[in-house]
């Protein structure tokens, strides 16, 4: 089920997991190895058999991304790691925090997860289990929090360099920061250890046992002071030091009470007053994880989610659907919702929508140049850079692109008509055939005449017939998500230029004959057609996605098959 659900990162830490505790287990020898082989290969054969309806489309596109096993290095690192000082905030959530421009704490540098703390009752107790149950299993779970923070620190870590070099996948991975997964999973179960272990101490032992107990509670209050006096001493800018000692002596009262009941309860033998302890450290548990920050989880109303709000604000109608045109975020927009926002979630919502940044253009249906996607295909990528991170307006790629609406230069939440852009699918230009630099570098000069040029890879000159036909018409052009159908007429051979992304599962069809689909214009498509009127088709037909559903289906009715074989020599017997 994890591998359907998505979070690579975490499917990779969940399998390094489960190869650590085989491995422990293959050593120790104490199940027959070549049954721990056979098990392993035949999980991980039934794993990736049921999930290749997923897992093949994904690798596909993982190959075709921009991602590569360098990915998360570099300057991606220095954003997705977890700081040394992070650490810490498994005791004082709050240290070396700031407000991000909605008002939420977050951690200096880091801006994945805006807390991992686990609370420090859970801390303590895990703590205490790791310093004095002598079990293997406890022994395994301290040394996956070792390697969980020192994998979250990235290369500065000095181990997640060694794991990449081992495991190049671990590469393509942004935010390191995300191997906390490990200790979250962790701590908790160490401090069941824990609360065993002072629960099962035999009377005559716990007085010995509880003054260990209150010995690592003091540490644990020296290291929060410690942080405190650290943090007094060199303040971040924006980290707002009453409230981070306010929220230190709230921690130290809470593991203080925490313990207390854990310790109160051993000393009386009532069951109902045990039993009402019990449940009261659970609620200080809770309480201590939900008061260490505010605002987490903010919420806004369901009335600013509204669908199709602002086609009803700004009066578009049908306009920008998909097929029709784009609507394009300027860069002064586009920086603006990363770096500015309102702390009521509500109205920082409500503006934010008017802007159309990352996805929320889905909630009205307005097609966008853009979008919020955890993979890129390269040329894509190469594109995006282009329109956002330098002063080239390029208003010649942008009539190509479809772009009929942008930003308001004076407004970020207001929106200015083009007139000059093009529909999505034209007709007629003159191939000219660049390589991949040339082509990208033309796309975005103020010569380019998307009326009339097209570039095409040099391989296609050889292939390419058709000149430049100013006779060429698109009668008629339907969009669907899969299907692009198109009506063309034409006085002599034609290119058929799509102002949509090109991707290697789009296939195209001329009357019904499939025909070679180009990457054009660096990024997009375009079909040659001959003289006269024609029916194109663009079709995805993604082969990975249906040789995954073969094999899922092939192994699901294995596993059924087996089911029933294995179900019926149980009852015979």
């Amino acid at each position: 089920m994890q591998m359907l659900s998505g979070g690579v990162e975490v499917i990779i830490q969940t399998w390094l997991l489960l190869g650590a505790m085989w491995a422990l287990q293959f050593f120790r020898g104490n199940i027959p190895r070549p049954k721990l082989i056979y098990r392993m290969l035949a999980v991980g054969f039934l794993v990736a058999g049921l999930s290749a309806v997923q897992i093949f489309p994904f690798l596909d596109l993982l190959g075709h991304s921009q991602r590569t096993s360098t990915y998360g290095s570099g300057a991606m690192d220095e954003i997705g790691a977890m700081s040394l000082a992070g650490i810490f905030n498994y005791l004082v959530p709050l240290f070396q925090c700031v407000r991000n421009p909605q008002g939420m704490l977050v951690q200096v540098g880091q801006s994945w997860v805006s807390s991992y703390y686990l609370g420090i009752g859970g801390v303590a107790f895990g703590l205490l289990g790791l310093w004095r149950v002598r079990d293997r299993r406890v022994w395994f779970l301290g040394g996956v929090v070792v390697f969980s923070l020192l994998m979250a620190l990235g290369e500065h870590g000095y181990i997640y360099r060694f794991m990449k070099a081992v495991l190049p996948v671990l590469g393509f991975i942004r935010f390191s920061v995300k191997f906390v997964a490990l200790t979250t999973f962790a701590i908790p179960l160490l401090a069941a250890f824990g609360v065993n272990w002072l629960q099962a101490t035999p009377a005559e032992s716990w007085q010995r046992e509880w003054t260990r107990a209150r010995v690592l509670a003091l540490a644990l209050a020296g290291i929060m002071a410690g942080v405190l006096v650290f943090a007094r001493l060199h303040p971040v800018e924006g980290e707002s030091l009453s409230a981070l000692g306010g929220n230190v002596a709230v921690r130290v009262v809470a593991m203080v009470m925490i313990l207390g009941c854990l310790a109160y309860s051993r000393r009386n033998l009532d069951l109902k007053l045990q039993r009402g302890l019990h449940v009261v450290m659970l609620a200080l548990l809770w309480f201590d994880v939900f008061t260490h920050t505010s605002n987490l989880s903010p919420a806004a109303p369901r009335v600013v989610l509204k669908a199709d709000a602002n086609r009803e604000f700004f009066g578009w109608g049908h306009q920008m659907e998909a097929g029709g045109s784009r609507a394009l975020e300027s860069q002064d927009s586009f920086w603006k919702m990363f770096s500015t926002g309102l702390s009521d979630p509500g109205t920082d919502t409500y503006f934010r929508r008017r802007a159309l940044p990352l996805d929320m253009n889905l909630l009205d249906h307005v097609a966008k140049f853009d979008g919020f996607y955890s993979l890129d295909l390269k040329p894509h990528v190469e594109v995006f850079k282009r329109v956002f991170f330098t002063t080239n307006d390029a208003p010649k790629f942008k009539d190509f692109a479809g772009i009929s609406r942008v930003s308001n230069p004076t407004n970020v939440f207001d929106w200015v008509a083009r007139d000059s852009f093009l529909p999505l699918v034209t007709a007629g230009q003159k191939p000219v055939f660049v390589p991949d630099p040339e082509a990208l570098g033309a796309i975005f000069s103020d010569a380019f005449e998307p009326r009339r040029t097209v570039y095409l890879p040099p391989e296609a000159a050889d292939k390419v017939r058709a000149t430049e036909e100013p006779s060429a018409k698109i009668l008629s052009v339907q969009f669907s998500s899969q299907r692009v159908e198109i009506q063309t007429e034409s006085g002599a051979a034609a290119m058929v230029t799509i102002a949509q992304t090109f991707y290697h599962p789009w296939h195209a069809y001329v009357d019904g004959q499939r025909t070679q689909l180009w990457r054009a214009n660096y990024a997009f498509q375009a079909v040659e057609v001959p003289a006269g009127k024609h029916q194109v088709r663009l079709v995805y037909e993604d082969a990975m996605f249906f040789w995954g559903v073969a094999v899922s289906l092939l192994t699901g009715i294995g596993c059924a098959i087996a089911w029933f074989w294995r179900g019926r020599g149980y009852v015979v017997k």
